[in-house]
């Protein structure tokens, strides 16, 4: 749904060329939902839970990072204002996908410690 988000506010905006930023937010959002998918697995041997969940937490630790930083940069001046509107949208959208991975391995690991 957010995933989704971002791509019709690319489309909307007509970007053709993502910022570095958004380049980085991405890699995060894969890692995180490869990481999301291994704490599904990881449901049947507990164990492996504790790894990933930690592993999203820090993704999303990073993710907020970036975000932050992008912003900050979008603010410099050497952006066209309605090109940081653009990108501060598009940016806290893809943050908003990498929040989403954490609260969800936050209900696995709910779901893992019930099973404990």
């Amino acid at each position: 749904m957010w995933e989704e988000a971002v791509a019709d506010l690319l489309v909307l905006h007509e970007i053709e060329e993502p910022i570095r930023q958004l380049r980085q937010q991405t890699e995060v959002l894969v890692r995180a939902t490869r990481a999301v998918a291994g704490a599904v697995r990881g449901l049947q041997a507990i164990g492996d839970v504790d790894l990933a969940w930690a592993d999203i937490k820090r993704l999303e630790h990073e993710g907020d990072r970036i975000y932050r930083r992008a912003v900050a940069e979008l603010y410099s001046g050497d952006y066209r204002a309605m090109d940081v509107l653009k990108w501060k949208d598009i940016l806290h959208e893809m943050e908003t996908a990498i929040d989403r991975c954490e609260d969800i391995a936050n209900i696995i690991e709910s779901i893992a410690l019930k099973q404990a």
